[in-house]
């Protein structure tokens, strides 16, 4: 009896009575799954499956991808103009879409105005997440700039204190049977003994967020239930996977509010991230006294930066590492750099959009004269999609150290050909710049980003997201991987042994492959070789490691 009372208060904890949902929702990770996926009739679709066998050959019989079973896990394919779905790994999606292309005398601006992969490989990586940038060289590079902003010694602890909520919550590790109660007051007890005068700022977790993209890749699968929070209830999972659930965060948030605020400590609620909401709280207490801002967060020093004034009273960030004057930065840094760093800060890549490949945010920082126009395009609230596309396109081009090409399309060309001249391997298509149409939607997501710093809450739908049931997912690109003729000549559907030139793949001198239509690269002549096989697949690791 008391196992069966456990599982009744787990699934009381997940919600699962008092949340009726028609979706398929993993208790274990909180995933919400799409209308594909029929991962639970997997017996009756495996019978389907054993029935259509009855009566047929084995040599003859070919198993068909659309009868299988589709799970949460999403494979990366290419749509074909019919409508087909070709799954295949984008390093090999590319060398045979390029070859494919030599070999029908494609021209090469023809070619390359076309991604040539699934995905745009320079701003998304293997795993079709946005790529990461890394955010710490801003700070890095500013304090090389004013060494003499960075200070040793502590702030003044009865100056006014904007604390970030959500690096505080992850301050202090949880003990093990806690209650919510219990933890709640290691937060307020922290608060209290630290700071004279504290405000604390929190996220809010009410819906999608532009930051779902980098939330998924933090958190992975390790994503706790939907459980009741309240004071008296103890933790039942990790904090790791507690957090990683919005909803869960978001209860525990309201929870900590509600007592630090019986504990006579100032809270406050931003409706989404609070990264702005945290800098422009601290600029205002600036105006009447020295201000210092707690946080780890690389998005809220560049807010600081660029916002500060440099005629109020001094303002101070406050890392586990160090304390930045951030009044002294302001003063000594050229304006033209503070003006721009909110675009080149979102360009480069941050949380919610790409860094192209290849360029470190450094290098694009020291380029902000040359990105003077680019930048006046972004920050402003008025420009126009036309506008905000031809400054993206501009400054991928001055990023890239292509400015005597016309079009982010011919710099691919202009570039592939280069690397062709130097390379002892083949051109990997990351190393090229994206497309004109994929560096729209990269230009779209970070100018909603900047006009977020600036303030200026834009649909994150129309500035390069979509929705899904698991929360915003960037919109890649818009036009085909490649052109349709390479696409429908690019494998074979053959019923034969694929060992003469009716063979599509064949006679464009490639092997088959798990994309075919009916020989998968397996059941026929012209499959790759075994040990090439493996020696793609050790590269691959490699490649991953990297």
């Amino acid at each position: 009896m008391s196992d069966i009372q456990k599982i009744f208060q787990v699934f009381l904890e997940c919600g699962v009575f008092n949340k009726p949902s028609k979706k398929i929702v993993s208790l274990s990770t909180g995933l919400v799954a799409n209308d594909s996926v029929n991962a639970y009739e997997a017996q009756s679709v495996g019978k389907k499956i054993l029935d259509s066998m009855v009566g047929q050959s084995v040599s003859e019989y070919k198993f068909s991808q659309k009868n299988q079973v589709k799970t949460l896990a999403s494979a990366t394919h290419v749509k074909t103009s019919s409508g087909a779905q070709i799954e295949m790994d984008s390093q090999r999606l590319y060398q045979r879409l390029l070859l494919t292309g030599f070999n029908g005398d494609i021209p090469l601006p023809d070619l390359f105005r076309y991604e040539m992969c699934s995905f745009p490989p320079s701003l998304f990586d293997n795993h079709v997440c946005m790529r990461m940038g890394d955010k710490s060289e801003i700070i890095h590079h500013l304090l090389k700039l004013v060494p003499e902003s960075s200070s040793a010694t502590s702030c003044d602890m009865s100056m006014q204190y904007i604390i970030d909520g959500g690096s505080l919550l992850h301050k202090f590790s949880w003990p093990k049977n806690a209650s919510y109660s219990e933890i709640c007051e290691m937060y307020v007890r922290h608060i209290k003994q630290s700071y004279c005068h504290a405000l604390v700022v929190f996220d809010g977790y009410h819906g999608s967020s532009t930051k779902d993209e980098a939330r998924r890749r933090r958190m992975g699968n390790d994503i706790g239930a939907t459980v009741l929070v309240s004071p008296e209830v103890h933790v039942t999972m990790t904090k790791k996977s507690f957090l990683a659930n919005p909803s869960n965060k978001q209860a525990f948030i309201n929870l900590v509010a509600e007592q630090m605020t019986k504990a006579d400590i100032a809270v406050e609620h931003a409706k989404g991230d609070a990264d702005y909401k945290i800098c422009m709280s601290a600029c205002l207490h600036a105006k009447e006294k020295p201000t210092a801002v707690v946080a780890e967060d690389s998005d809220v020093f560049q807010l600081l930066t660029h916002h500060a004034n440099i005629a109020d009273k001094d303002l101070y960030m406050v890392t586990s590492k160090q304390t930045v004057c951030v009044t002294t930065l302001a003063k000594k840094l050229d304006p033209l750099l503070s003006g721009a760093l909110l675009f080149l800060h979102a360009f480069s890549g941050c949380d919610t959009t790409s860094r192209p490949y290849g360029i470190g945010k450094v290098s694009v920082l020291k380029k902000y004269a040359e990105l003077e126009w680019c930048s006046s395009i972004f920050m402003s609230p008025s420009s126009s999609k036309a506008e905000i596309e031809r400054a993206g396109e501009d400054a991928l081009l001055i990023i890239y150290g292509c400015t005597t090409s016309l079009s982010l399309d011919s710099a691919r060309v202009d570039k592939f050909q280069q690397k062709v001249g130097t390379a002892t391997q083949y051109v990997s298509p990351e190393k090229l710049p994206p497309t004109s149409d994929a560096a729209i939607f990269h230009s779209h997501r970070a100018y909603h980003q900047v006009q977020a710093w600036c303030g200026n809450d834009l649909p994150a739908e129309e500035w390069g997201w979509t929705t899904s049931p698991s929360g915003l997912y960037p919109v890649k690109m818009s036009q085909p991987s490649a052109p349709d003729r390479l696409l429908k000549i690019m494998r074979c559907n053959c019923g034969g042994n694929c060992n003469t030139r009716t063979c599509t793949c064949r006679k464009n001198g490639l092997h088959c492959t798990p994309a075919c239509g009916q020989c998968k690269g397996i059941t026929c002549l012209n499959g790759p070789p075994v040990d090439i096989e493996e020696n793609e697949v050790e590269n691959d690791d490699d490649e991953t490691g990297l």
